[in-house]
């Protein structure tokens, strides 16, 4: 399981540095999201390197992702 969120000060590479981080993410088998960027573009990356969107999960905070990471460990 990764969790990711917004990585934050990025200019015009924003869209970019999410989309590679989430071509990297693709390699796992849960991918958590927090945040608009993160929920957007590296989404996009992962499931363009071929990550399942079932395996795909967005959050908007970290509250939510920690809990929602517990319940995908009782799995």
């Amino acid at each position: 399981i990764a969790i990711l969120g917004n990585m934050n000060e990025l200019g015009v590479l924003m869209e970019q540095s999410h989309r590679e981080v989430g071509h990297e993410a693709a390699k796992v088998d849960e991918l958590i999201t927090i945040g608009k960027n993160a929920g957007r573009f590296m989404v996009a990356g992962a499931i363009e390197n071929g990550l399942s969107n079932r395996r795909v999960h967005l959050c908007d905070s970290p509250y939510q992702a920690g809990e929602l990471a517990k319940t995908l460990l009782k799995k």
